[in-house]
């Protein structure tokens, strides 16, 4: 077993033990409320130290989700968190990079969200939710953005880009609450014109994006890209496209 796999079952064992504890304890008992919030942040702690200092071909979302999920809950500090070099700030600068080019990451993050807002109550968990979308929101804005602006210049090499064109794109028409975001939303108009000029857009067989239908409520050309790509998944029969 490898270095890191041990760490990885050392840090789940251990934190299955916190949650054991927590369901035990009846809160009524400061000292041992303050002992399992101590190991608790230890516990962040060396979580931290563990999937930072992974190697760099090692997806942290791909081959740590189990270890990345109760992490996540310290996100809720994001924008509190005044350091560059804090291990939350470099976390997330490494995670934000893998998504880039990896559609699994990507599901695995969003995933574990939406694990998060099933399992508990919104009062608790919901100002998390709250940073974590921001986060999200601001991360493909500024990949949008980047890429536009390389198409715009000549820059763009479909061969060299293509992992990076495939998971933004992706991310968004799966995840459709991106679409929420107005300047997003024009980033992304801009962006699915240009690629469908260069690529002319198409799915492959059996694959569904909810984002899609999204793509019918914007410029003409977008909505035309995205009556094309909805007729593709065999899901719509009629639309009428507005002049």
């Amino acid at each position: 077993m490898t270095s890191k796999a041990s760490s990885s079952v050392e840090l789940l064992t251990r934190w299955r033990r916190i949650e054991e504890d927590e369901e035990e304890n009846d809160d009524s008992d400061p000292s041992t409320v303050r002992r399992l919030n101590q190991r608790k942040e230890q516990w962040f702690t060396d979580a931290f130290t563990m999937l930072i200092s992974l190697p760099k071909e090692t997806h942290i979302w791909c081959g740590c989700s189990d270890v990345m999920g109760p992490l996540i809950e310290t996100f809720y500090n994001f924008f509190r968190d005044d350091r560059e070099d804090s291990p939350l700030k470099v976390l997330w600068k490494r995670i934000s990079g893998e998504m880039r080019t990896c559609a699994q990451c990507i599901s695995q993050h969003h995933q574990t969200q939406e694990m998060y807002e099933k399992e508990y109550e919104c009062a608790s968990v919901g100002p998390l939710l709250v940073v974590l979308r921001k986060l999200d929101e601001q991360r493909v804005t500024t990949h949008l953005q980047e890429i536009n602006l390389m198409i715009e210049k000549g820059a763009y090499d479909p061969d060299h880009h293509h992992a990076e064109v495939v998971s933004v794109m992706y991310e968004v028409l799966m995840f459709p609450f991106f679409f929420d975001d107005m300047s997003l939303c024009t980033e992304f108009e801009k962006f699915i014109e240009s690629i469908d000029n260069i690529h002319e857009l198409a799915f492959a067989e059996n694959q569904e994006f909810p984002g899609v239908y999204a793509l019918l409520f914007l410029n003409r050309r977008v909505r035309v890209i995205g009556y094309r790509l909805a007729r593709a998944m065999g899901k719509l029969r009629y639309i009428y496209m507005f002049s």
